[in-house]
C-alpha cells in the first residue's frame, strides 16, 4: 500500500509542476514561441493556457489510474520509475502539442498583418552592480562538507560493519556493502558533489545572456537583476541544507537509527518551496514588482526566433556564442545545444546528478 501511496504522491506532484508552467511564462511567450505584440495576443494566450490545463488534467487521470492498477498486481523498481517516466513523455507531448498550435496561430495572424519589427535589446551596462550575491558565500556549505569528512573520518572505528546504502519506499535498508574507507565517505563525496552543482548553477545565474522585452526595456531589466538575486540566494541555501541532510545520514549511521519522516518530508520541503518561489518571481522575474513605469518611447518589437527553438524546450543557434539562455517553458536557463562547450558543461552536471547512483 505505501508503495501505492508514494507513486500516487509523486504523480500528483508532476501534475501539479505541469499545471503550473503557465504561471511561469512571461506574457510574450506562449509554450515556447513568443507572441507577437498586438492586443489579440493575450485573448488567444489566455485561452490556450486554459485548454492546456484541461488537457494536462485529463491525462493525469486517464494515465494514473492505470497505472495505479498495474503496480498493485506486479510492482517492481523498474516498473515504478517506467511509469514515472511514462508520465514525463506524457505531459512533454502535450506540451508539444500547444507549441505547435502557438506556432500555427502566430502564423496565420502575421499573414494579415505587417510583422513587429525584429529586435533585439541589449543593456551593455547589466553586469554592473550587482547580479547576485557574492561566490565567497558558498565557503559555507564547502566548510559544511569539509566537517563532514572529519567527522567520518575520525568516527571511522564506530561505524557498523555492514552499511546500507539503499532504502526502499518504506525506508527499510535493502541494500548493503562491508565497512570501508570509501563507503564511509560516499555520503560526505555525494553532499560535495551537489554543492559543487549548485555552484555551477551560480555560475549559469550569472553569466546567463540577458533577455530584455523591447516594449519594456527598464521594467524587465528590473526585474531580470531581481530574479537573478533571489535564485542566486536560494541555491546558496539549497546547498547549505543539503549538506546539513548528509552530514545527518552519516549521523544517524552511526547510531544505528534513522527518523523515516525526515527522510521524505526534506525534500517535500525542498520541492514545495521552489515551485512556490518559480510562481512568485515567474521566469526573468516577470512576476515581480518595481516602481519603474514604462518609457512612452518604448516600440512595439519582438524578436522572432522561434526557429532556434525545438517544441520551444531545446535551444540550438550555432551562430549564438551564448552558453545559457533563458528557458522558454518553466523558470531558469538551458543550454545552447549546438554550442560544443555548453554540451560539455551539461554532460559535466549531468554526471554530477546520476553520480549517486553508481557510489
Amino acid at each position: 500500500m505505501i508503495n501505492l501511496f508514494v507513486y500516487a504522491a509523486i504523480s500528483v506532484l508532476i501534475y501539479g509542476i505541469n499545471l503550473l508552467i503557465p504561471l511561469f511564462m512571461k506574457r510574450s511567450i506562449l509554450f515556447g514561441v513568443r507572441l507577437p505584440t498586438g492586443s489579440e495576443a493575450q485573448p488567444f494566450a489566455k485561452t490556450l493556457k486554459r485548454r492546456y490545463r484541461y488537457f494536462v488534467s485529463a491525462a493525469f487521470l486517464v494515465y494514473l489510474a492505470p497505472s495505479l492498477v498495474i503496480l498493485e498486481y506486479g510492482f517492481s523498481d523498474v516498473l515504478f520509475e517506467g511509469l514515472i517516466f511514462g508520465q514525463i513523455i506524457l505531459y512533454w507531448a502535450v506540451i508539444y502539442y500547444f507549441n505547435r498550435k502557438a506556432l500555427r496561430w502566430k502564423k496565420d495572424i502575421l499573414k494579415d498583418v505587417s510583422a513587429p519589427p525584429n529586435v533585439t535589446t541589449i543593456d551593455t551596462a547589466f553586469r554592473q552592480g550587482r547580479l547576485t550575491i557574492p561566490t565567497r558565500w558558498f565557503l559555507l556549505p564547502l566548510g559544511l562538507v569539509a566537517a563532514h569528512f572529519v567527522f567520518v573520518n575520525k568516527q571511522y572505528e564506530h561505524f557498523p560493519q555492514r552499511l546500507a546504502v539503499h532504502y526502499n519506499l518504506q525506508g527499510q535498508a535493502d541494500r548493503f556493502v562491508q565497512k570501508s574507507w570509501w563507503a564511509v565517505n560516499r555520503l560526505p563525496f555525494i553532499s560535495l558533489g551537489i554543492v559543487l552543482l549548485m555552484l555551477g548553477i551560480f555560475f549559469v545565474i550569472r553569466r546567463a545572456r540577458q533577455e530584455i522585452d523591447p516594449s519594456a526595456p527598464e521594467i524587465s531589466l528590473r526585474q531580470d537583476r531581481r530574479f537573478r538575486y533571489i535564485w542566486s540566494v536560494y541555491v546558496l541555501v539549497v546547498a547549505l541544507l543539503m549538506s546539513l541532510y548528509f552530514f545527518y545520514f552519516s549521523y544517524a549511521i552511526l547510531l544505528g537509527y534513522f527518523y523515516t519522516w525526515l527522510v521524505w518530508a526534506f525534500p517535500a520541503i525542498l520541492v514545495t518551496a521552489t515551485i512556490g518561489l518559480a510562481i512568485y518571481t515567474g521566469q526573468s522575474g516577470y512576476r515581480l514588482k518595481t516602481d519603474t513605469k514604462a518609457s512612452k518611447d518604448t516600440i512595439k518589437a519582438m524578436r522572432d526566433d522561434d526557429r532556434y527553438w525545438i517544441a520551444g524546450i531545446f535551444y540550438c543557434n550555432k551562430n549564438d556564442p551564448a552558453l545559457f539562455v533563458e528557458k522558454r517553458i518553466g523558470v531558469g536557463w538551458t543550454i545552447n545545444f549546438c554550442n560544443v562547450w555548453a554540451v560539455l558543461i551539461l554532460i559535466a552536471i549531468l554526471f554530477l546528478l546520476l553520480l549517486p547512483l553508481f557510489l
